[in-house]
């Protein structure tokens, strides 16, 4: 019954505290996957496992590099004060992000979500942003019909399936190998029985 006034601004809080919130995601990703690959800890179950270094060293440079967004004011982390330690952490500076979102908020949304278009995509983005690249990085290897980590998780699954086999087979041989000896040492017991 009466006039209101609505006022739609950007949540520049919520949008940094969504930044962090993949920042500590990626962070505990980091922690546990070093932790599992730790060849000097009890907890090293991945220790000198190629395919989980590899997954490690593609996901930090796919972070941590330079993205080819053509124009964009934004192209790597450092640029909107994000960067990381020696150990592959992330950090963000409030201030410097801060500034480049406010200084330039539809380049740091490509930077993360890709440009915008309406060509036959769900999300209506070009998959060129941050998240797109990580997403399709990821995908090639949890993938659950195609993935790397399924193709070497049946590779495992075939060498033990191999080394159960072996198994039953020197099982076999040692119990063959054990009735012919039993065989022999009875025949022998019977000639040297008859000799005496």
């Amino acid at each position: 019954t009466s006039a209101e006034s609505i006022l739609i601004q950007k949540d520049s809080t919520a949008i940094e505290a969504s930044i962090q919130s993949f920042l500590d995601a990626y962070n505990d990703y980091q922690t546990t996957l070093s932790s599992l690959t730790d060849y000097t800890s009890d907890d090293g179950a991945l220790s000198g496992d190629a395919t989980a270094r590899r997954i490690q060293t593609s996901v930090r440079a796919a972070t941590t590099g330079v993205l080819n967004l053509t124009g964009n004011a934004f192209t790597t982390l450092s640029d909107i004060g994000i960067t990381s330690d020696r150990n592959g952490k992330l950090t963000m500076d409030s201030s410097a992000f801060q500034a480049a979102l406010t200084s330039n908020a539809d380049d740091l949304k490509t930077f993360f979500a890709g440009a915008t278009t309406s060509t036959n995509l769900t999300d209506n983005t070009d998959g060129t942003g941050l998240a797109d690249t990580l997403k399709t990085l990821l995908d090639t290897y949890i993938n659950s019909s195609t993935g790397m980590l399924i193709a070497r998780e049946n590779m495992i699954d075939d060498s033990l399936d191999d080394i159960a086999d072996d198994r039953l087979d020197v099982i076999a041989r040692m119990e063959s190998l054990e009735e012919r000896y039993t065989k022999q040492f009875t025949a022998m017991d019977t000639l040297v029985s008859q000799l005496q």
